[in-house]
């Protein structure tokens, strides 16, 4: 059985990812409990759906999704809403953000070759 307590946590996640979609824009800490009527509190455990790939560290303040999220809901990442556009060289474009020791990767396009690197929105490598 589910506590009242993972319940309001799990609604306060959907809360997050719906201000997301409405104010298409990055949130501070402060900003994400001010649009979910919630305590600050609450959003620092929320936030940590960093460390599973769903948000991302846009500068040193603020949150925004990776797109993971939606690659959970359709099964595709191909087909996620946001993707770069495909390049003229049919090469696989990679765009990553540098968080902390690793690096998030935020968006991806397949390459065309039979031979190239393949990722997942969301995953993330260890610089060096």
């Amino acid at each position: 059985m589910i506590s009242k307590s993972g319940v309001r946590a799990a609604v306060r996640t959907l809360d997050v990812f719906e201000t997301f979609k409405e104010q298409k824009r990055p949130l501070s800490l402060n900003g994400i409990a001010d649009e979910i009527n919630a305590p600050i509190s609450a959003c620092h455990e929320i936030v940590k759906l960093r460390d599973r790939g769903y948000l991302y560290l846009v500068n040193s303040r603020s949150f925004y999704p990776t797109g993971r999220d939606y690659c959970l809901r359709s099964g595709d990442c191909r087909e996620r809403p946001n993707r770069i556009p495909p390049g003229a060289t049919g090469e696989t474009v990679i765009l990553g953000k540098l968080q902390n020791d690793h690096v998030m990767y935020l968006a991806i396009e397949e390459g065309l070759q039979t031979t190239r690197y393949s990722a997942s929105v969301g995953n993330s490598t260890e610089t060096s």
